[in-house]
């Protein structure tokens, strides 16, 4: 996912490498890059289930997931409110709402999630 105000080019450089350890698939979120905007998906909890929606709609199973800035409370939300659908998140540099750092909220996705990223990075280490 892109951060703002940009677009998903902004990680265009590490396509390559990336693609030979795995299936990518950039997307703006919507209302960023060449995405529509549309106001009933502005917030967070929106994003979060737009993200879901195209979970589903691609098919993919458990996906690893990055998303820097506004990509991060997107992410939470959609881990939160999907437990099981992601893998693994990515996340950095964003916000997020009281909602998502209760600690009911944060157990639930340390449990169903980031309990998951202990393996080893994909990338090579320099």
């Amino acid at each position: 996912m892109s951060p703002w105000p940009e677009s998903l080019y902004t990680f265009e450089q590490m396509w390559p490498r990336l693609a030979e350890h795995a299936h990518l698939i950039a997307i703006d979120l919507p209302g960023f890059g060449h995405s529509e905007r549309r106001d009933d998906l502005l917030t967070s909890s929106a994003m979060g289930e737009f993200v879901a929606h195209l979970i589903e709609a691609f098919g993919l199973k458990q996906p690893h997931a990055v998303g820097p800035d506004i990509g991060t409370s997107t992410l939470l939300f959609t881990a939160a409110n999907h437990p099981g659908i992601l893998r693994s998140i990515v996340i950095g540099n964003g916000t997020t709402s009281r909602r998502l750092t209760s600690p009911r909220t944060i157990e639930a996705v340390q449990c169903r999630v980031l309990r998951q990223t202990t393996r080893a990075s994909l990338l090579p280490q320099r």
